[in-house]
């Protein structure tokens, strides 16, 4: 859609994606926390068996309260691994009173436990990728804030360059007249966050591969140009180390 600024849809996607997982996530929160409202009796059980499915699963044999005959003994495949439980070893088992065939190695205070911790990865997933998504919408401005400043520089367009120049920026007015507006292209090389409000960028003048320098800070959401020149003495640095802000 025409107007809308890409790092919207950054946003806007890393939130549809946040939505879709966490949904998943909590949906099987719900279904522990209901798994715990169901009422279960409890009784001792045998493991008989393993049973391989991309690990080793316990079959175990349980007679329920009301079956104290062998023949009505129940088997299931536990959803837990053996951890460290071998075959012949004696376990708990938690089985529904009204369909005993429905029972597990669990009470429903590890389904409680399960749930919450999926209702907090959720929680923490939303988080991370919403972070993930803001770092890349800024990620976005920041390209396009600084291209907007090269090519009103390149058009001699000094109304728009002011648009995307800090207050009291300082800039090599002859190098960016001499050498930038006289460009046939300007090429990112690369570029690095310090903190979270500033940048620098090295890019290559072409066609002479002449270096070109610009420091960017981050006003009222805009990134804007405070520093431009052939050297920069501290973006050079930083870049060279690969750093953000190191705290000095």
């Amino acid at each position: 859609m025409e107007g809308v600024p890409p790092d919207f849809w950054v946003l806007v996607s890393s939130a549809f994606i946040s939505a879709i997982a966490s949904g998943i996530v909590a949906n099987e929160g719900r279904k522990l926390s209901r798994a715990a409202r169901r009422r279960t009796e409890q009784t001792e059980g045998v493991i008989t068996d393993a049973e391989d499915r991309s690990g080793e699963y316990p079959v175990v044999t349980f007679q329920p309260g009301y079956a104290p005959r062998r023949r009505d003994a129940i088997s299931f495949t536990s959803e837990l691994p053996l951890d460290g439980r071998a075959v012949g070893d004696r376990v708990e088992v938690f089985y529904e009173p009204d369909d005993p065939t429905n029972a597990e190695l669990e009470t429903a205070h590890h389904h409680v436990r399960r749930a919450r911790i999926l209702y907090a990865l959720a929680l923490a997933l939303m988080i991370v990728v919403a972070g993930l998504g803001y770092m890349a919408a800024q990620d976005v401005g920041r390209d396009r804030d600084v291209l907007a400043f090269i090519a009103a520089v390149r058009a001699g367009d000094f109304e728009s360059r002011a648009r995307w120049t800090a207050p009291d920026a300082q800039l090599d007015e002859a190098f960016l007249e001499e050498v930038v507006a006289s460009s046939a292209e300007v090429e990112v090389v690369d570029i690095v966050f310090i903190g979270v409000d500033r940048s620098c960028m090295r890019g290559r003048v072409l066609p002479g591969d002449v270096q070109l320098m610009i420091s960017q800070v981050r006003i009222d959401g805009a990134w804007r140009v405070e520093r431009a020149a052939n050297r920069d003495a501290e973006c050079e640095r930083r870049l060279a180390r690969g750093e953000g802000d190191d705290g000095d």
